[in-house]
């Protein structure tokens, strides 16, 4: 009897057994991280455009639209698998720029223009503001915001309110 309550004490082995198996853990943990960073498991986020854009409201007849100005910085892809832009409202609403009559690149030195259509909000260039059948995208003391969103990291490139 005296012998069993021995054996059932002696816990001398338990220890450098849990400390094996702990430092074996570690180590494929370890191995893992280190391989997806190498083979690219993680997959690539990316970056978003570095673009300095300035927004303004403007009038182009008789009807206000927002100006933007690419002041320099990133080229930004203006189409919808490369850009979000969302659009807030007076009221508060906010509704995504999908018709774009320019998907092209918004480069240094450009200008672009959102405007209301026939209440679809557009983007395009001057001459698609002034070829559309255009209203007013905000009244005069209004605040619109914008949102230029990259698609692939979902970071902002651009963020303004812009008040008429």
């Amino acid at each position: 009897m005296d012998r069993l309550k021995n054996i059932m004490n002696r816990d001398d082995a338990v220890s450098p057994v849990i400390g094996v198996i702990l430092m074996v853990a570690i180590t494929v943990i370890l191995a893992a991280v280190i391989a997806a960073f190498v083979f690219g498991i993680g997959g690539d986020i990316g970056q978003a455009p570095q673009a300095s854009i300035s927004a303004s409201a403007t009038t182009v007849g008789d009807n206000n639209v927002m100006q933007l100005n690419h002041r320099g910085g990133d080229e930004v892809s203006m189409s919808e698998t490369n850009t979000r832009i969302v659009l807030t409202l007076p009221n508060g609403t906010e509704t995504n720029i999908v018709e774009r009559d320019f998907q092209g690149i918004f480069s240094a030195g450009s200008t672009l223009y959102i405007f209301n259509e026939t209440g679809d909000y557009k983007i395009g260039i001057y001459e698609n503001v002034t070829d559309a059948t255009t209203s007013n995208i905000a009244t005069s003391g209004e605040t619109l915001g914008l949102r230029i969103v990259d698609v692939q990291s979902q970071q902002l490139i651009f963020n303004r309110n812009i008040r008429f």
